[in-house]
């Protein structure tokens, strides 16, 4: 008899991130297992659209959902499932398990937000986690709960690392949606600092979809002050061939997020053989390695970020060594048939006895 499970998701074959990409692959994996039947249920499928209301439209799915013998979700979706969770938890025998890229209370300032999510994951009978530093958070926070690791990984390809760079200019990407969270303006205050300070020619590509518009537009007004306009450039959500052109041109990637499950832009930056800078903050010590394949500046010191772009500048061979130990990093880095083996690990000795 095969078991049953329920997908939770708001949309299907929306591949925005590193973690949609992830999610999907997993479902896509136990779609294939023939010991599985798998259903979805969509935001689109929803008796009500009304997104302040999800709370209580997920649950009048509870007859629906508790025929099924596994629910999988995303544990983002915490504030909307909560009291769906809730009822199933203690009135059904359904097992839920959710994935669980990033902890997401830590950039939210209402402690309600802390109390939903931590006790949504409390609920859980497993949890995935794709990161390592979410994986060592949550054996902190939950010591005794049942943890189902695999960890993220990306494709092996070597991508283009020296050609169609502008030796009289130096350029600088980065890469995430327009919201707070990425901490772009923490970026743009240190390149105005190093303005006066150096003569060689510099640029910023900002690539990523506009999430907060009052955010976005508090930059461009931000980047005008700081009489950027010539040198800071959003060029929103691209196309891979494209987002491919703009690495290949870069000199180095910066990123100023201020909370990362995983970061896999930083990966991505890294198949191109680009420097990286970042905070000193959540996942980030996992990949940036201060002095070896970049610089990891104290969180949210602008002065420290905008010294370490200067010293890329001022020294060639410093950037040649950084891109170096970039891109040897990213060759030993997990692949694509890692994770598949991660899954079949999971699907075998974990859902199968369910």
């Amino acid at each position: 008899m095969k078991t049953k499970i329920l997908i939770i998701y708001p949309e299907l074959g929306r591949l925005i991130t590193g973690g949609h990409v992830y999610d999907n692959r997993l479902f896509e994996k136990i779609k294939k297992d023939e010991r599985y039947e798998l259903d979805f249920l969509t935001d689109d499928m929803l008796r009500s659209q009304n997104k302040v209301l999800f709370n209580f439209t997920y649950l009048c799915e509870y007859f629906r959902v508790r025929k099924y013998d596994i629910i999988l979700t995303n544990s983002r979706l915490y504030t909307r499932l909560f009291l769906l969770f809730f009822f199933l938890r203690w009135t059904s025998k359904v097992k839920l398990i959710a994935v669980h890229h990033h902890f997401d209370f830590l950039g939210q300032s209402k402690k309600i937000f802390k109390f939903l999510e931590l006790n949504f994951l409390r609920m859980l009978y497993a949890t995935i986690i794709p990161s390592p530093y979410i994986k060592d958070l949550f054996a902190t926070l939950f010591p005794k709960k049942k943890v189902l690791y695999a960890q993220l990984s990306v494709e092996k390809a070597i991508n283009n690392v020296s050609s169609n760079k502008d030796d009289k200019c130096f350029n600088l990407v980065t890469v995430g949606t327009i919201e707070k969270r990425k901490g772009t303006s923490y970026i743009i205050d240190a390149i105005s600092e190093i303005k006066d300070k150096t003569n060689v020619k510099f640029t910023l590509s900002i690539v990523g979809k506009v999430v907060e518009e009052d955010y976005y537009n508090n930059l461009l007004e931000q980047i005008k002050n700081a009489g950027l306009t010539d040198n800071v450039k959003f060029l929103g959500r691209l196309s891979n061939e494209e987002l491919s052109e703009v690495y290949s041109k870069a000199n180095c990637f910066a990123f100023g997020s201020q909370l990362e499950g995983y970061g896999m832009v930083l990966l991505e930056a890294m198949s191109y053989g680009l420097p990286l800078i970042a905070f000193n903050n959540t996942a980030m010590p996992y990949t940036v390695k201060n002095g070896h394949n970049g610089f990891l500046v104290e969180n949210k010191n602008v002065e420290e970020f905008s010294n370490a772009i200067l010293k890329l500048i001022e020294d060639p061979q410093l950037c040649k060594k950084l891109a170096e130990g970039s891109l040897n990093d990213f060759k030993n880095l997990r692949t694509l048939e890692d994770l598949s083996s991660d899954f079949d690990s999971i699907l075998n000795n974990k859902f199968e006895k369910i």
